[in-house]
């Protein structure tokens, strides 16, 4: 914890991706740690005396994957009990013992209902939305500035373009 903002570690390998939840984050008050893979999300808790409040992983990164960060997480005594989301795009990706699983592309109000809950030690709400292909939606987003990802707006995807009503 900086400055008495909650700290979230972001480990996603697509950095546009990191880079709007980060943002998204920040926004909404939280200190935020991006991570390219596992690794660096490893190196991180190793040389911090507090841990973050949560942890949103990507299954699937390079170098050191997310499961097998889960796994070194689990059997550390320090990490152990920091909750952590997932974060794919895979529906089959659950593993057991998470705070909560992010199917992409979410909502923002999604993220972060599910970051807050589980920063706080709760059982994360259940996201109303749950399909849609990450990169059909970021090439969606169209132009080149990442202040303009659909932040203020609930009814966007993060990094994608506003949700359309299904029946139309």
């Amino acid at each position: 914890m900086v400055g008495g903002a909650l700290t979230i570690v972001v480990a996603e390998d697509d950095d546009e991706l990191r880079d709007v939840i980060a943002d998204l984050l920040e926004a909404a008050g939280y200190d935020v740690i991006p991570a390219r893979n596992g690794k660096q999300v490893a190196d991180y808790l190793s040389s911090v005396e507090q841990p973050p409040a949560a942890i949103l992983l990507d299954l699937l990164m390079p170098l050191v994957s997310g499961w097998e960060l889960l796994r070194l997480l689990r059997g550390h005594p320090r990490w152990s009990a920091i909750p952590v989301v997932i974060m794919t795009g895979v529906s089959r990706d659950r593993p057991a013992g998470v705070a909560g699983v992010l199917k992409k592309p979410f909502r923002v109000n999604d993220l972060l209902a599910t970051v807050l809950a589980a920063s706080c030690g709760q059982a994360a709400p259940l996201p109303d939305h749950v399909d849609g292909g990450v990169d059909q939606q970021l090439e969606n987003r169209g132009g080149d500035d990442a202040a303009d990802h659909g932040s203020r707006d609930p009814l966007h995807q993060v990094g994608s373009g506003p949700l359309r009503d299904e029946d139309g």
